[in-house]
């Protein structure tokens, strides 16, 4: 192991450990139909969450590999902590925003929705509403509210 960090977090009804470890993985053998892929670094990722009105404790385990050096380790770990944002940021569109309801041949039209999707998830990222459909259908019930928080 190289080095090693936790983290922890407290925020959406629950207390997360994430303990993360980096491995150098440049000299290991990998199979022949991986030759041209440059593995560097495994990341093992433990996260314990404690959910803080029932007390349940839940663990998981992930491993990432990734063609980046070893050296910036925190750096990866940074980036494995984004990447779940992004996938937060999809399920929101997908659900909230029900992105996949309105399909349209017209890629202009499909450009101008996704933009002024993002431009609502960044909105209501800014504004941390601890319920996003409702904030939303706040907005469109009250024109004002909208218009004074955008300003």
């Amino acid at each position: 192991m190289i080095t090693q960090s936790d983290q922890w977090e407290k925020g959406h009804g629950r207390i997360e450990d994430r303990h993360y470890e980096l491995y150098d993985i440049s000299k290991e053998y990998f199979e022949q139909r991986w030759k041209n892929v440059t593995f560097r670094s495994l990341i093992k990722v433990e996260r314990t969450r404690i959910n803080t009105k029932t007390k349940e404790e839940t663990k998981e385990t992930s491993f990432y590999i990734s063609n980046e050096d070893s050296k910036v380790g925190e750096e990866l770990f940074e980036d494995i902590r984004k990447h779940w944002q992004i996938e937060l940021n999809n399920n929101i569109r997908d659900t909230t925003f029900q992105e996949d309801q309105l399909k349209t041949k017209e890629k202009t039209v499909s450009k101008v929705l996704a933009g002024l999707r993002t431009l609502n998830l960044a909105l209501l990222n800014k504004l941390k509403p601890k319920n996003m459909v409702a904030q939303l259908e706040k907005f469109q019930d009250d024109f004002k509210s909208l218009l004074n928080f955008l300003r």
